[in-house]
């Protein structure tokens, strides 16, 4: 039966499709294997091999694989029981971080100051609506980055960061360089609602005169205030 599954074309291309998602390297200690893609298949093999895409396919094809060939070689009894073992023990992987994410909104619901307070505060509401970029500085904050590409989305801004595969902090804050050294020097552009996270950078930038400042959520929104 190995030897028919192995013969078998969809199991091959599913191989193969699993050596493409995991990248075009293979590494065993110090010995180094390069595979060569054509030019013109760079973006789609980067689409698939980005953030493990092609994984998640192919994982849930081999998932139901499995679950036929033992459906073919176990009586339906043991594949019942089987199919429960299963089950169990996924219901007992998944258990605790179920407990953590319910306590965290336990604790979020009963804070005293309200969650996502940006989401619906009307100076907020305000400011992007008249905006047409929104602008993450320094941009290294992964936790607002989540809230400014939100806003972002919503608001139909353009935004100076977003979260890509294989980013960081450090990578984020390089690009948005030029923007913070420009902020830094007072030079606010027309139209970009500044999302500040850093408390030096925004005592500067609030104590500008023309700047109106708005804090929310662990950040300042600043804007030229002649724009409101």
């Amino acid at each position: 039966m190995l030897v028919r599954l192995l013969k078998n074309k969809k199991i091959l291309f599913s191989h193969k499709s699993f050596i493409l998602a995991l990248g075009d390297q293979l590494v065993l200690g110090a010995f180094v294997i390069k595979f060569q893609y054509p030019d013109w298949s760079a973006r789609f093999t980067e689409l698939l091999r980005s953030s493990g895409r092609m994984i998640w396919p192919l994982a849930y094809f081999f998932l139901f694989a499995a679950l036929l060939v033992i459906d073919r070689l176990v009586k339906k009894f043991v594949l019942g029981f089987v199919i429960a073992i299963i089950v169990l023990v996924q219901y007992w992987d998944v258990s605790s971080w179920h407990g953590f994410v319910q306590q965290q909104i336990t604790n979020a619901s009963s804070a005293s100051s309200s969650v996502f307070a940006w989401r619906s505060d009307p100076q907020v509401m305000r400011m992007l609506t008249m905006a047409n970029e929104i602008q993450l500085l320094p941009g290294d904050d992964w936790q607002q980055l989540k809230i400014i590409s939100w806003l972002s989305a919503r608001y139909d801004l353009v935004s100076n960061v977003a979260y890509f595969a294989r980013t960081s902090p450090s990578v984020l804050r390089t690009k948005a360089q030029g923007q913070l050294d420009a902020l830094a020097q007072g030079e606010l552009v027309p139209g970009v609602v500044y999302a500040i996270t850093d408390a030096e950078l925004v005592l500067a930038t609030c104590q500008r005169s023309g700047v109106f400042c708005y804090s929310v959520d662990k950040m300042a929104l600043a804007i030229i205030a002649n724009q409101l």
